[in-house]
């Protein structure tokens, strides 16, 4: 039997509400088992940023979901050294943890972007896509752009059934 595990990734820089609420639905709508919150060592899109230190997030994110028995800090990707990709990521853990099903969960505007990520294919291989809709993106063009990855990448990808986060950090 695999276990059912999400991956809520990011700088978390600061961690906010929308974070855990968002994990929280996928947690329930898709009945993982966990989800991981693995902060960001060097993310390759915010390489220009004023990013708070490694402790200083991986405080912020331990104390965020602390009220959560379901929820799990992972420093997998603040162990490593350089940028973080993604695609590298769920390789590793893939490769390590045979025994579990990932679903890397994200916002609608991650999803629209997705292709001008590290080796996008890895990504929409190694684990199921799970998309939350984020900000003022139309579904029309989120579903859209849901098949086409589908048939592009042969990607499982979900929408969440849940209301718009309307914060970000």
């Amino acid at each position: 039997m695999s276990l059912k595990i999400g991956i809520m990734g990011g700088t978390f820089n600061p961690i906010h509400n929308g974070h855990v609420r968002l994990a929280f639905q996928a947690y329930m709508e898709l009945q993982l088992d966990k989800v991981l919150f693995m902060p960001s060592k060097i993310p390759p899109h915010k390489l220009n940023e004023n990013i708070l230190s490694d402790d200083i997030r991986a405080d912020m994110v331990k104390m965020a979901i602390k009220d959560y028995n379901y929820f799990e800090f992972s420093d997998f990707e603040l162990k490593r050294s350089g940028i973080t990709y993604t695609s590298e990521t769920l390789e590793l853990l893939t490769s390590n943890n045979k025994n579990c099903q990932y679903y890397f969960i994200m916002g609608a505007d991650s999803l629209l972007d997705i292709e001008k990520w590290n080796r996008p294919a890895v990504v929409m291989s190694k684990a199921k896509i799970v998309v939350a809709v984020r900000d003022e993106i139309d579904y029309n063009k989120l579903n859209y752009q849901k098949e086409a990855l589908t048939h592009k990448y042969n990607a499982d990808i979900y929408l969440l059934n849940m209301a718009k986060v309307h914060v970000s950090s």
